[in-house]
């Protein structure tokens, strides 16, 4: 009963919390019921209270957010696959979160880079792609130059110009400002 529900799910990525919820389980028996699917092999544990069903191919970005909260993936993540950064940061999920982390589960790498909490809770730019939250282009730039100063961005003109001003005002950072005006600028010509 329990695998047919959490098949049916769009999630691939489960929290114990998220078991609780969906089942209206706690205590003990939530315990019971999680070891027992997970000796039939019906759900595999990734890391400490996160769990996958067995044969159902884990989303990597849903497991970002899942890995640490609160966190939206972000970066070179997302500068990759929109094509505004060349290079392979295939073994890498990049996100941005109230603390710096480093964690590898499942064969990949999840970098987390802390946040000011100003920005790491403002929605703007952030979309939610119903099981977890990504940075908008816009958004992975400015957070890139918050973090490094002086990113060269091998693509750039993919950016909407008017979003990256928008977005450059959240971070309260005159540096940013002006880095994000320049390339405005570099877009414009």
């Amino acid at each position: 009963m329990y695998i047919k529900e959490l098949l049916k799910s769009e999630k691939t990525v489960f929290s114990v919390q998220d078991v609780a919820t969906m089942f209206g389980l706690n205590g003990q028996y939530l315990r019971t019921v999680l070891a027992r699917l997970a000796a039939k092999g019906d759900i595999a544990q990734i890391a400490r209270g996160l769990y996958s069903v067995s044969g159902k191919k884990v989303d990597f970005l849903e497991l970002a957010n899942k890995l640490k909260k609160p966190s939206y993936v972000s970066l070179e993540t997302v500068l990759t696959q929109a094509g505004v950064v060349f290079q392979d940061y295939g073994q890498t999920i990049f996100s941005v979160s109230d603390n710096s982390i480093e964690k590898n589960v499942s064969g990949k790498n999840f970098q987390y880079l802390k946040m000011k909490d100003s920005v790491l809770y403002d929605p703007t730019g952030i979309k939610n792609n119903g099981n977890y939250m990504v940075a908008s282009l816009e958004r992975a730039v400015c957070d890139r130059l918050y973090f490094s100063p002086g990113y060269y961005f091998d693509n750039i003109e993919k950016a909407d110009p008017e979003k990256l001003l928008q977005l450059a005002e959240i971070y309260e950072n005159k540096r940013l400002k002006k880095e994000v005006s320049r390339l405005v600028d570099k877009l414009k010509k």
